[in-house]
């Protein structure tokens, strides 16, 4: 088996060409408590679009940390939850952007990253697609952020 998963840190992120953080920890141990001989080289810490494509065309691939989501409830074989997490949304210091509900996004550009549970979640709630600009990972959500590519 390969174990995928994101870098978001301090949940999992590599370090010294290993795999590292709380969700890398637990996995330890909850394979080590299987008595799952599992190599280092096995758990592998990505970008998420590549851990998610892999997930869900590659074989004998289990991906964790993944945000559980009526559009994905078919697609995986679901264990249990790890953590909660919530979507944020956040915009750069010194805008006059206020977000009072959900209703006032869609005048906004906003940075999603590629399969993220955010692009299921936000037009489940009325917000429209044509406004999102995809990314890989954090850091490019931070620099189209930076270069006012997107605005939230």
């Amino acid at each position: 088996m390969t174990y995928l998963t994101q870098d978001i840190k301090p949940v999992s992120y590599m370090e010294e060409g290993k795999s590292k953080g709380i969700a890398v920890d637990l996995l330890k141990n909850v394979l080590e408590t299987l008595d799952a001989n599992v190599s280092e080289d096995n758990i592998i810490v990505a970008n998420w679009p590549w851990a998610y494509d892999q997930a869900l065309n590659g074989t004998n691939t289990v991906l964790y940390l993944t945000k559980r989501i009526p559009d994905r409830e078919d697609l995986f074989k679901w264990a249990r939850p790890v953590m909660t997490n919530d979507v944020v949304i956040f915009a750069r210091r010194g805008t006059d952007i206020t977000v009072q509900d959900l209703d006032n996004l869609n005048q906004y550009r906003i940075g999603i990253i590629n399969n993220s549970g955010s692009k299921w979640i936000l037009p489940a709630h009325g917000y429209q697609e044509s406004n999102f600009v995809y990314g890989e990972n954090v850091e490019d959500m931070l620099n189209l952020l930076d270069h006012d590519m997107i605005d939230l």
